[in-house]
């Protein structure tokens, strides 16, 4: 009867006590080898879970946890590849963590894990992909000023100035004026023009 105790070496396990005699017989016309390695199995790390797509807003502070991985041999080695994280944001460890600075565009993002065996084929590694994009703030336009109300004639030419014009906002502005208007008067733009047809 033999006791045997074990220890880690790397990615093998070592039993090393005690040193059989070679003559011990294994039962099936073997001897006995002075240390027994049991070889782990090489296995692929891999995520559970995933990163949805990044939608960020510039001066609105963000925070995205990355996947861990499971599985492999060793310890995990992550890595993010594939674009540019936009200004004012940063990765620690396996965070994503600021404050935008500037509107970007639309940007495809990797993140990577590998093991720490001696295996390097793309096999035994995993990866996510993801994408971020930064956008202004999503601002209301605001109307710069006021408009008198108007007292036309049936007949007369009007003569008015334009329609106030709006700042702000995203992107560029569209007006409409409801159907307010008598007939023979018509909106070019921010201008009204025309004769009125009838009392209205």
């Amino acid at each position: 009867t033999y006791a045997f105790q074990w220890r880690m070496a790397r990615d093998t396990v070592v039993i090393e006590r005690p040193t059989i005699p070679a003559s011990a017989d294994w039962g099936f016309g073997a001897t006995t080898p002075q240390k027994l390695i049991v070889v782990e199995e090489d296995t692929a790390p891999s995520f559970k879970g995933s990163v949805p797509d990044q939608t960020w807003e510039v001066g609105k502070p963000v925070s995205v946890p990355l996947p861990e991985a499971r599985g492999g041999n060793g310890a995990p080695r992550y890595s993010f590849s594939g674009c540019r994280i936009p200004g004012g944001v940063r990765r620690s460890g396996r965070q994503l963590s600021g404050t935008p600075t500037a509107k970007s565009g639309l940007r495809t993002c990797t993140w990577t894990v590998t093991d720490s065996d001696a295996n390097t084929a793309a096999s035994d590694s995993d990866s996510l992909t993801f994408t971020v994009e930064v956008k202004e703030p999503d601002t209301a336009p605001v109307l710069d000023g006021g408009f008198e109300d108007q007292t036309w004639e049936v007949g007369k030419k009007i003569d008015v100035p334009e329609l106030p014009e709006a700042e702000g906002g995203n992107g560029p502005l569209s007006y409409s004026l409801s159907d307010c208007l008598p007939g023979g008067v018509t909106p070019t733009g921010r201008q009204l023009s025309g004769t009125p047809e009838a009392v209205w």
